[in-house]
């Protein structure tokens, strides 16, 4: 067991060298999903990300910005939002509503002004790192059971068109119409 001195110091941190050095890390993982501009602007990078995905990303991008530099406000107001996801407002203010419910991923300061709650962050960036791994990972479908799928049989029209014209190459050869050929 530990002693309680380690307890209450793991319990009770510096809260500004603390927030600075998790931001940090915060904003390393960030950095390649969307970037800032110095007057507060938001650049997302990854244009595959999902909307809901987008909308966290700025959120939490608006947050740490801040704690690097007091100009750019820590929050971000729904019209801000409406626009960096090129969504009318009521369908942001939907997206925003089901975010802050679900997960408590950010609270609103004032009408249309909102932040991001400073302890969702890290597991917001882990589930994102996490999510980009799984995409990429370019595994083969398997069945139920753990086989690997097996190619189905070509059978029918599909066999006769595949046989006669895309394996003769019909469809890489330009076809050129003669004058007296008839239609």
């Amino acid at each position: 067991m530990k002693n309680d001195n380690d307890i209450k110091n793991l319990l009770i941190v510096d809260g500004d060298n603390y927030s600075k050095q998790m931001m940090e890390e915060s904003a390393k993982k960030l950095i390649k999903y969307a970037k800032i501009s110095k007057n507060g602007d938001i650049i997302i990078l990854d244009s595959s990300l999902s909307p809901d995905d987008k909308l966290r990303v700025a959120l939490v991008l608006r947050f740490i910005a801040h704690t690097f530099d007091d100009t750019i406000s820590e929050t971000i107001t729904l019209k801000e939002l409406a626009n960096l996801l090129s969504e009318r407002l009521e369908a942001v203010g939907s997206r925003l509503s089901q975010i802050m419910k679900k997960e408590n991923f950010a609270k609103k300061v004032n009408k249309g002004v909102y932040i991001a709650q400073y302890f969702v962050i890290d597991k917001f960036l882990t589930d994102l790192e996490n999510k980009e791994h799984s995409i990429g990972s370019g595994k083969k479908r398997t069945t139920k059971s753990g086989s690997k799928r097996k190619d189905k049989a070509v059978t029918g029209v599909g066999k006769d068109i595949l046989e006669l014209l895309v394996n003769n190459n019909f469809f890489k050869t330009p076809k050129i119409k003669r004058r007296n050929e008839i239609p």
